[in-house]
């Protein structure tokens, strides 16, 4: 980091050297070493802004500038020659993250990506997800960086979301669907943005609770079924016994619903000595990490609270079949013993690879680690298991030890973990590899035989490279690390060393191929013998290693052992499945009768799913991805528990009664926190309502809005018939834009087709009130508080300056039930003109009068006499288009007598102007004709508006609030509605802190639907959560990932040699290494070098028996949640929390001096602060023209933070405590000297 210390005070003529400017007469000079020849302007010759004259510079010194700035160079290239015999420098280099799916900027990324989504209705990627995610509402909260909401929308229908998000091709499935796929902008990152936000999540250290209900259909009251045999057989099916063979993503994902369901007796058997599948075997590091897998595992252990069980080193196997070993176990051991399973769910991958008997039959070659070694002909799952166990750090296999657990004891093994020895990577050291398949496994072989220090790698398949069937995502991997495809090539043998074969046969040296093509592979073979035998048709490839990768297979041994209760597929070789429940088929034999005699009976109470299932059926695919099998999961758990519940006698076909069994969501303590909060005597379930504005144009608006969530409604302001108004159009457009353009929603000639960020910013509305009747809002008033009588229902009413009017229209809206009335005293446009709204709202003794005219008769008639009056609460809805807000609040509250105010409505504005025609149309423009158009000023809302409206709520909530010290009038608090920009529940929470106790939403649900007030929910939930209920850990904060620079460091773009000497660079910036040119170079070498010393100490030491170091799920602190013994509500207790730290300006301490401190490793030298300090601050970073590093003179910042605001990269520039003397230049050469509290001084 640059320090923030003393440092020799930089010339401002050097400061300004790389300072924009414009260029009168250009000629370019460069100084590299005292020449003029080389890279490093001496005068800002690049950097013109408006060139007068053209520059001229050869094109040798632009190739020179070109390499010493370069970012995107080979990696391959960088590093060449660091290790001994590889070509390479990735061996042991980048087990770390290199997806291009990552999110490079980490949460400014994710927030900008998340914000570019549609939010399509009906989205094609939710409809694309195997285990149907709710796309679009977890990136609205990751959006409105609602983090935790949007892991919560994931694992409630997918407990892997996170491996999922990471390994996912979504290229095939919600991306490949996504509805800007089409655009210049390409379908959103939804994998990336899935991978971040449960990363986030991760690091919160919030652990899972347990579901209250099994159902969502909470509305069915047990009581009212009246069979209490029914609910005790429900009850005791919760203890039934349910196996599940195999603890991959199938398995698990199974096993953490059928605990959410609240079963409490589910063990899964796993042959390994982890948990995890594949997830955790064979997909490599740096595309799935450890990390991750395990977090999923232990959130399935924390679900279960003891009911679930792993239980390591139980494999299924026939007992008949050679090679048994203590635990095995079969199907018929688990269901027909007395204490058997009832249900069981098999999800145990395909073990074994698949090796074409034409190629490997005088191959010796069985697998083993022995038999790899010695001839150097590989399987996928031996490369991929040693590679993935040596990155993650797994245990390896030890004939002479027992299995032990991955979790030590603490993931329900019920012991501690048992010793294990080190796996050994792979040493491909100055080696060809030759991978066999074109699948996503064989790509996955050649990026790891890379990392295991492989020379050259190349991937032979029999078919054209428009047939490859990995994903593009592993397929663009595989390119980007220059691995070589050869496609057309069909092996027919393997050469060896010396002449013998099988167990006499040496090392493999080449590999004989037959050229093909499609028309070949598609002729039947008995018809095209003889081409197919040509010797012209064949050649060698040369190879040290050989890896193939021609899928995997279930073992005989495991098939058996599924008999009689599993019917494997003779020519898949999988276990046959049920599409639609996953249920298995009986193992039927030759003879017809028994085999009509079995399918007579119901199916077996077993489930399988994963890579094992084959779904019968037409139209069925078998389950390929992680994914896939994650849904098979979910898909066996459900009819598991509906099986279970059938079997108790709890539910059958003929109890339309009881309601059917629907799966659990995500749940934790986080969803316990209470939003409710009481408000002049009124109760709101949470503080979220609608204002009165578009969305409550109607009743059945409303309704809906009710129904997604919203606790409070405030109805479109009505008036008496009197007063009826009719709308003009265009009313309703979006604000922005430079007045330069084509014709889009925010006018002729304003920039908003680009720039979907426009619309969401700010709208301008000249719409005027509601154009129904008094009448219809009574009856709709009415019919809403009989269906909803729990939420709040507002009027918001409006009339001229008579006393009568406003008397009777309120007393109307009380007899009808309404629960509070709002008087909209501010409508900026329009109703002005009509003696109403903004009219009567900027003058304060009309607020009054108005304010006392309606509290007199706002009472409501109850009882069954109706003699009994409640008092009905009366809220002013005020403007911010006055001088001082709070003289018209106290006119309303303290002299009028009104209970609240509604602070902010809209602001008035005026629209874009096209520049482009000369005409200066407006828009939104009024007329039949476009050059008789008009306009006029209109409401701004939207997040636009937002400071405005905080300033008003605090400055309110200061001045008309009990504590005289911070500016109180010493009455009792004002009770605030807010509105004004509320877009997620941060906002909401700002509001909050600034005093009001409910928040009103317009301008987010027109850019959306209702259904964002279920991320304003847990967004609030989660940040009072976290915040312990008024202080504590907060989220965590995302820097850019370091190790996802891999994307910049192997890219497929062209290397060039550099002519300057990264030696004599390197020392000219002394200890700064930014990442261009030979920088990059430099920090590359030293990290192939770092690495290849770190994998050959691993070879040479794990043999010797070094147990492995199993690598932590990181873990923070857990946040202290909530204070159930404070007074109030979370909510509650939020209101006004920020109205001490607002006050006067001399109330601000000016010893308290920071200065800017530049983090240098997350600095990606774009000069941004350099500009903003040198022409709209004080001067004080120095840039140098060689690095481009930036240096803050402390001596000169006086931390008016400017540089952090305009930094693109969060968390690259934070403001520190100043520990030098703080100089105030007074100007004509007058210096004073501050004391501050870093640094005292007697001078001043």
């Amino acid at each position: 980091m640059a320090a923030a210390a003393r440092t020799r005070p930089t010339s401002r003529r050097e400061l300004l050297r790389l300072n924009p400017k414009p260029l009168a007469g250009c000629q370019w000079s460069t100084s590299v070493n005292g020449s003029r020849k080389g890279v490093g302007p001496t005068v800002s010759a690049g950097s013109g802004l408006a060139r007068a004259r053209a520059t001229v510079k050869p094109s040798v010194a632009t190739v020179q500038d070109r390499h010493h700035y370069k970012r995107n160079s080979s990696y391959a290239e960088d590093t060449k020659g660091t290790v001994d015999g590889c070509a390479s420098g990735l061996w042991n280099r980048w087990w770390t993250d290199v997806k291009p799916s990552t999110l490079r900027d980490g949460e400014r990324a994710a927030v900008r990506e998340a914000r570019r989504c549609l939010k399509c209705a009906h989205a094609p990627c939710q409809l694309s997800c195997p285990t149907s995610i709710d796309v679009k509402s977890f990136i609205t909260s990751i959006a409105n960086q609602n983090y935790y909401g949007a892991a919560k929308t994931i694992l409630s229908d997918n407990p892997v979301g996170l491996s999922c998000g990471m390994v996912c091709p979504t290229s095939e499935l919600c991306a490949g669907s996504c509805n800007l796929a089409g655009t210049d902008g390409g379908p959103i990152n939804i994998g990336g943005l899935q991978q971040f936000c449960l990363e986030v999540f991760m690091e919160m250290a919030v652990p899972p609770s347990e579901v209250l209900s099994d159902s969502d259909d909470e509305s069915s009251d047990e009581n009212e079924h009246g069979d209490r045999q029914a609910l005790k057989a429900r009850g005791q099916s919760k203890m039934a016994p349910i196996a599940v063979v195999g603890a991959g993503p199938a398995g698990l994902t199974c096993a953490t619903y059928l605990t959410r369901l609240g079963y409490r007796n589910v063990t899964v058997y796993e042959s390994g000595e982890y948990a995890g599948g594949l997830s955790a075997s064979e997909i490599p590091e740096y595309r799935l990490p450890w990390k991750a897998v395990r977090w999923e595992i232990e959130q399935m252990v924390e679900y279960g609270r003891g009911g679930v069980r792993l239980d390591y080193g139980r494999r299924l196997y026939s007992a008949k079949a050679p090679g048994g070993r203590p635990g095995d176990f079969t199907l018929k051991d688990l269901i027909d013993r007395p204490d058997g399973a009832q249900a069981v769910m098999v999800s145990v991958g395909l073990p074994e690879p698949q090796l074409p008997a034409d190629l490997f039959h005088d191959v010796g070659a069985d697998g083993t680690a022995a038999d790899a070694e010695r001839l150097g002909v590989y399987t996928s799952k031996w490369l991929l298991r040693r590679a993935s166990g040596y990155a993650k750090r797994l245990p390896a296999a030890d004939e002479h030890l027992q299995p032990g657990g991955c979790c030590g004891g603490r993931s329900g093994c019920g012991s501690p973990s048992r010793p294990s020895v080190a796996v050994v990577p792979p040493d491909f050291r100055g080696k060809t590899v030759l991978v066999l398949g074109a699948g996503d496994t064989a790509m996955d072989c050649a990026t790891a035989a890379l990392r295991c220090g492989a020379r050259r790698v190349r991937v032979v398949f029999r078919r054209g490279t428009p047939d490859v069937r990995a994903v593009p995502e592993e397929l663009e991997g595989v390119m980007r690390e220059r691995c070589e495809l050869v496609p057309h090539s069909q092996p027919v043998r393997f050469l060896f060393r010396g002449a013998g074969a099988g167990a006499a046969a040496g090392r493999v040296r080449a590999v004989q191929f037959r050229r093909t093509d499609v028309d070949d592979l598609d002729t039947p073979d008995s018809q095209d013998d003889e081409h197919r035998s040509a010797d012209e048709d064949l050649f060698v490839l040369r190879a040290d290693c050989v890896v193939s990768a021609f899928g995997s297979r279930l073992p005989p041994e495991v098939a058996d052992a599924l008999a009689p209760y599993a019917r494997v597929d003779q020519r898949t070789g999988r276990v046959c499945v049920d599409p639609q429940t996953g249920r298995c088929e009986w193992w039927t034999d030759a003879d017809g009768a028994d085999k009509n005699a079995q399918e007579l009976r119901p199916r077996p109470p077993v489930w399988c799913g994963g890579d094992a299932s084959y779904a019968t059926g037409p139209g069925a695919d078998p389950s390929q991805t992680t994914v896939e099998s994650a849904n098979d999961g979910k898909t066996a758990a459900y009819h598991i528990h509906q099986y279970l519940q059938e079997l108790y006698g709890y539910r059958t076909e003929k109890t339309a009664s009881v309601p059917r069994p629907l799966l659990p969501g995500f749940r934790t303590a986080i969803d316990d926190v209470d939003l409710s909060v009481r408000m002049c005597g009124l109760h709101f379930l949470n503080p979220f309502g609608l204002a009165s504005a578009p969305p409550t144009t109607s009743a059945a608006m409303i309704r809906r809005a009710f129904q997604a969530g919203w606790a409070f409604a405030v109805t479109k302001t009505f008036g008496l018939d009197k007063d009826l108004v009719t709308n003009v159009s265009p009313r309703i457009v979006a604000l922005g834009g430079h007045g330069v353009g084509q014709t889009t929603a925010t006018g002729h000639g304003a920039i908003g087709v680009a720039d979907p960020e426009v619309a969401k910013a700010a709208f301008l509305n000249i719409e005027l009130i509601s154009e129904k009747t008094a009448a219809y809002w009574l009856r709709s008033i009415r019919e809403l508080k009989h269906d909803f009588p729990r939420h709040i229902l507002i009027a918001s009413i409006m009339c001229a300056y008579s006393e009568s009017d406003w008397t009777s229209l309120a007393k109307l809206a009380c007899d009808a039930g309404a629960d509070a009335l709002e008087l909209n005293l501010s409508c900026p446009h329009g109703m002005g003109e009509s003696g109403m709204g903004l009219a009567c709202g900027q003058d304060p003794v009309l607020v009054e009068n108005i304010s006392r005219w309606v509290k007199r008769v706002a009472v409501r008639s109850v009882g069954d006499g109706g003699t009994a009056n409640t008092p009905v609460p009366v809220f002013i809805k005020i403007t911010p288009n006055v001088t001082d807000v709070v003289t018209v609040g106290r006119a309303a509250v303290r002299l009028g007598g009104a209970d609240g105010l509604t602070a902010v409505n809209t602001v008035s504005a005026l629209g874009s102007l096209d520049v482009i025609s000369g005409a200066g149309r407006p828009w939104p423009g009024v007329g039949q004709a476009p050059g008789v158009a008009r306009s006029t000023y209109g409401g701004m809302s939207g997040s636009a508006v937002r400071p405005m409206g905080l300033r008003a709520v605090s400055a309110l909530a200061r001045a008309l609030g009990p504590d005289k010290a911070n500016g109180g009038d010493g009455g009792p608090p004002v009770q605030i509605m807010a509105t004004g920009g509320v877009d997620s529940a941060a906002v909401a929470l700002q509001y909050l802190y600034c005093g009001a106790k409910v928040v009103q939403v317009c301008s987010a649900i027109q850019n959306q639907d209702f259904t964002v007030v279920q991320d304003y929910i847990t967004g609030l939930k989660a940040l009072l959560y976290m915040n312990g209920g008024g202080g504590g850990k907060r989220q965590p904060v995302q820097r850019r990932p370091t190790a996802a620079l891999v994307k910049d460091m192997i890219d497929l773009s062209d290397d060039y040699d550099l002519v300057t000497s990264s030696t004599a660079a390197a020392d000219r910036c002394g200890n700064a290494k930014p990442k261009f040119g030979p920088y990059l170079r430099s920090r590359r070498r030293s990290e192939a070098s770092e690495a290849a010393s770190e994998m050959v100490s691993t070879m040479r030491g794990a043999r010797s028996g070094r147990a492995a170091a199993m690598p932590e799920t990181a873990r923070g602190t857990v946040a202290p949640g909530i204070d159930d013994h404070a007074e109030g509500t979370a909510v509650e207790r939020a209101v006004g929390r920020a109205l001490t730290a607002v006050g006067a300006y001399k109330s601000l301490d000016n010893r308290a001096q920071v200065v800017a401190l530049v983090n240098e490793d997350s600095c990606v030298n774009c000069g941004k602060c350099y500009m903003a300090c040198n022409d709209s601050g004080y001067q004080a970073i120095a840039m140098d023209p060689l690095t481009h590093t930036v240096r803050v003179q402390p001596d000169s910042c006086t931390g008016c933070t400017l540089c952090l605001t305009v930094c693109p990269i969060p968390g690259c520039i934070s403001m520190v405590e100043k520990t030098v003397p703080h100089v105030i230049n007074r100007g004509l050469g007058h210096r004073q000297t501050l004391s501050t509290y870093a640094c005292p001084s007697d001078r001043e």
